[in-house]
């Protein structure tokens, strides 16, 4: 295969001033000559009255593409056509060779190994632009890269996908070409020409002269002057074309990719010592959500411990409880035997009496029922007391009635230690009481036809032993 079987295509994009002449008549022109135009909208413009185009030539051999190249400068003067830093110049190389595999690892590995020289003869835009990025920047300071063998993730390597990089293979599948972004934006003709005689150069070393070695080498060198002295030679450049892009060099980019060269390796050194920092913040975070573990283990233990001793409180205090309702029930007993007219199951009632439940309830609080009655004999009745409320009932009843529970009617807070003994209390509230004895008195016994109302001595005891108004 002749290595001017080369052809290229060339897309300039470039600013137009339509106050100037009108656009229209540009674009017939270029057309004219062959040369599509299309607007971009990626070129920034500072005023509404330019206009962003890209300018893009058939695909030719070399000589035909500088010559057409020659008239696109000359037309693009007249209607005074500009640049700026968002403009780039895009060139599409094809070739049958490309689309052998080793010959795109040839390529690549090449690429790989110049690329800050390449970048070195562009300005600081083209550096720092979206549109052309540094693929391979990593392999600067990580090392030469391993290749993959199989064409396809070697088209996707070199961005097959994405075409935004300074060289890629995006159009290869489709168009059979491979295009470099690098290059500003420019209408010059001997600017793109040389452009292009450089990347003719580079595939040809990549095609017909690869030295793997060599290239390895060139790969190692950090950029320096040496450097591109070395790649220059290694692609053989004429001295005409080395000269112009020595001088490019001296202008652009040397020393700053010398300082980007530094800051990457600076970068790959932060980034190994995060690292390790990363991996003792982890170790530091387990070590810590170990503790909580721990903490929350040692926590349910005590939990665990302070339910089992509240357990065996409450038994104990269940136990003192029994113990005290026993006690009581042995004090209401001995008071029941001193008082043979009362009946314990009347007296324990309000303790819990199993057999009293309705007086509990304070079901015969208002009951005529005193005692058992037959025909032959009438139990007698029980002393009765009038109690502030002006309900009358028997003694103990409203002894009994005057409980420590909230919910009793019969409630009162007058009591002046709730915690003395059942015998205090009953003798102590007795004691309290105005009775007033409806019932016969000693001196005057209980007969069958007794009636209390009609009784000149009940009447008599009952005015003798009255409360006033006052005592309540």
């Amino acid at each position: 295969m002749l290595r001017h079987a080369y052809k290229y295509g060339v897309e300039i994009e470039c600013l137009i001033n339509s106050y100037t002449k009108p656009i229209s008549s540009f674009i017939d022109m270029m057309q004219g000559l062959g040369v599509d135009v299309g607007e971009d909208g990626s070129i920034k413009t500072i005023t509404s009255n330019y206009q962003g185009l890209e300018l893009r030539t058939p695909p030719l051999n070399l000589k035909n593409t500088c010559d057409l190249l020659e008239k696109v400068g000359e037309i693009s003067r007249e209607f005074r056509i500009e640049v700026n830093d968002s403009c780039g110049l895009h060139v599409h190389t094809s070739n049958p060779k490309f689309f052998e595999n080793i010959n795109l690892r040839k390529i690549l590995g090449l690429w790989v190994a110049m690329e800050d020289v390449f970048f070195a003869t562009q300005p600081e835009s083209r550096l720092n632009s979206n549109y052309c990025k540094r693929r391979l920047a990593s392999y600067a300071v990580a090392g030469f890269p391993k290749l993959p063998a199989e064409k396809a993730k070697l088209v996707s390597t070199m961005g097959a996908s994405d075409r935004y990089f300074a060289l890629n293979f995006a159009s290869l599948r489709q168009h059979g070409t491979i295009e470099c972004r690098l290059h500003a934006g420019t209408i010059n003709a001997t600017k793109i020409t040389n452009w292009i005689k450089l990347l003719t150069a580079f595939y040809n070393y990549a095609l017909y002269s690869y030295d793997a070695t060599k290239v390895n080498k060139l790969f190692l060198m950090p950029t320096s002057e040496e450097k591109i002295v070395k790649a220059w030679d290694l692609l053989k450049l004429d001295s005409s074309l080395k000269s112009f892009y020595n001088q490019r060099v001296e202008k652009f980019m040397l020393s700053k990719l010398n300082k980007q060269q530094d800051k990457a390796k600076e970068m790959i050194s932060y980034r190994i010592k995060t690292a390790k920092e990363e991996t003792n913040v982890r170790k530091m975070i387990n070590k810590a959500y170990n503790m909580q573990d721990s903490i929350r283990a040692k926590m349910n233990k005590m939990i665990k411990k302070s339910d089992e001793k509240s357990n065996q409180m409450l038994k104990e205090a269940n136990g003192k409880s029994t113990v005290m309702s026993q006690i009581k029930t042995k004090l209401v007993k001995e008071f029941v035997d001193g008082n043979p007219t009362l009946t314990i199951d009347r007296i324990m009632s309000p303790w819990g009496n199993v057999e009293s439940n309705n007086f509990l309830l304070g079901e015969t609080r208002n009951s005529n029922i005193r005692g058992i009655a037959t025909p032959e004999y009438q139990t007698p009745q029980e002393p009765q007391v009038t109690t502030r409320s002006g309900i009358t009932t028997s003694v103990f009843e409203n002894i009994l009635n005057t409980s420590t529970e909230p919910s009793d009617p019969f409630w009162d807070t007058n009591v002046p230690n709730p915690v003395m003994s059942a015998t205090e209390f009953m003798i102590d509230r007795v004691s309290e009481q105005s009775i007033n004895v409806e019932g016969p008195t000693e001196q005057h016994p209980r007969t069958t036809n007794h009636n209390p109302e009609t009784c000149n001595d009940c009447q008599a005891s009952r005015q003798r032993i009255r409360p006033t108004e006052a005592s309540y």
